[in-house]
C-alpha cells in the first residue's frame, strides 16, 4: 500500500488542495452575489427629512397607528392585530421612477427585530379609504403621496423603521425611522 501512495503522492496532493480550492470558489461566487441582491446596508434616515435614493426624493410625512379595537369588524384582519398607514411622498425626478419593496421594522431592546411587509389588499379590507397608491408607483409621470398598510401584531412597540429597497441601490436601501 505504502508504494501506491508513493506512486500517487502528487495526484492525493493534488486532490486534497483543488477541491476545496473548487468549492471555495464556487460557494465564495454564490454568496457574494447573494449579499449583492439582498438589503444589508442601510442608509439611516430621521422621519420628516428629505433624502435621496434610488433616483427620487423620499420622505416620510405620516404615521397612523390603527389599533386593533378601532379596526371594522369585517375587515378580515387576524384577531390581535394593528394597522400601521405610513404616508410617503415620492418626487421622481426626471429618470424612470423607481419601483420599489417597502417593509416595516421593529428593534426592540433585548427582543429579536421583526418586520412586515406593506398588505396590498391580500384577504384584509381595512375600509380605510384610500384614494391613493399603497406602492411604488414605477409609472408615475410626477410627485405622489402612497400610504403603505401594515399588519402588525398589537404587542408591536414604537421603535419603528420603514425600510425603502430599490432594486438598483441594493446592497444599500432606505430605513427612516418612524
Amino acid at each position: 500500500m505504502s508504494g501506491w501512495l508513493r506512486r500517487n503522492a502528487i495526484a492525493l496532493g493534488a486532490v486534497v488542495v483543488l477541491v476545496p480550492a473548487s468549492l471555495f470558489v464556487t460557494f465564495s461566487s454564490d454568496w457574494l452575489s447573494y449579499w449583492q441582491q439582498r438589503a444589508s446596508s442601510p442608509v439611516a434616515v430621521e422621519r420628516g427629512a428629505d433624502v435621496g435614493f434610488g433616483g427620487a426624493e423620499w420622505r416620510v410625512t405620516e404615521v397612523q397607528r390603527i389599533r386593533s379595537t378601532e379596526l371594522p369588524a369585517d375587515a378580515g384582519a387576524p384577531p390581535g392585530t394593528d394597522a400601521v398607514v405610513v404616508s410617503v411622498e415620492v418626487s421622481p425626478g426626471e429618470a424612470t421612477p423607481p419601483s420599489c419593496l417597502l417593509a416595516l421594522e421593529e428593534t426592540r431592546e433585548g427582543a429579536p427585530t421583526r418586520s412586515w411587509s406593506a398588505d396590498t389588499g391580500a384577504g384584509i379590507d381595512l375600509s380605510l379609504g384610500l384614494d391613493v397608491p399603497q406602492f411604488c408607483d414605477s409609472e408615475a409621470t410626477g410627485d405622489y403621496t402612497m400610504q403603505a398598510v401594515f399588519v402588525v401584531p398589537a404587542d408591536t412597540g414604537d421603535a419603528l423603521r420603514l425600510n425603502v429597497e430599490v432594486v438598483d441601490e441594493l446592497p444599500r436601501y432606505l430605513s427612516v425611522t418612524l
